[in-house]
């Protein structure tokens, strides 16, 4: 069974979801934003916490692993997007004439792939 209800409280720093008709709840230092990538059904939580890291969670909330933002970037927010979901780094210094890109997030790899621009 997968992830149901979903819900971010920014103001707790708290995660919370239904899964195998269970309630789970986390908390999160300087939780940012969370979304469930498709792909591994992982919940990905986004901490903004120095440059921002993306903390990994099974659907039953057990931790998965963390994906550290890319060297010279910090991690912004997470967008939904057709080939999956990716976090905006935002660059000290322009990468190919921009300093923002997407990054898509591959959850189950616990790794990032340079996708695009941030416009």
């Amino acid at each position: 069974m997968s992830v149901e209800r979903l819900e971010v409280d920014h103001a707790a720093a708290r995660l919370g979801w239904r899964h195998d008709g269970r309630q789970i709840s986390l908390r999160v230092a300087d939780l940012a934003d969370a979304a469930v990538e498709a792909a591994s059904g992982r919940i990905v939580a986004l901490s903004r916490s120095g440059a921002g890291r993306l903390l990994l969670f099974d659907a039953d909330g057990a931790a998965a692993g963390s994906i550290e933002a890319p060297a010279g970037y910090a991690l912004s927010h997470l967008v939904p997007g057709e080939q999956g979901l990716a976090v905006v780094g935002q660059g000290d210094a322009p990468h190919d004439g921009w300093p923002d890109w997407h990054f898509r997030i591959d959850a189950g790899a616990a790794s990032l792939t340079r996708a695009g621009p941030a416009y």
